[in-house]
């Protein structure tokens, strides 16, 4: 099981991959993506589809991460929500 953060973690995990930290965007992956799969195939049904978007997903944060917005520790944004949002829309 993959440990809890705390939220100067999640902050941190992801400015490092905004920072083009390919160890931060590894943890992001591993994270995220088995609840991210989960949810789509609860949509959907179909392995294949949600497999192939989960990947559209993360390699779209990964090519625009210098655009993506920083997280601090003023804002209500964690990195779960951050980028289950992205899987939403």
């Amino acid at each position: 099981m993959i440990p809890q953060l705390t939220p100067a973690e999640h902050i941190r995990l992801w400015n490092d991959f905004r920072d083009g930290s390919q160890n931060a965007f590894s943890q992001l992956y591993e994270r995220f993506s088995a609840d991210l799969y989960r949810y789509g195939y609860n949509l959907i049904r179909n392995r294949q589809l949600v497999e192939d978007c989960l990947h559209e997903l993360f390699l779209h944060l990964h090519e625009n991460r210098a655009r993506l917005a920083p997280l601090t520790t003023s804002g209500s944004t964690s990195t779960g929500r951050y980028v289950v949002g992205c899987w939403i829309r």
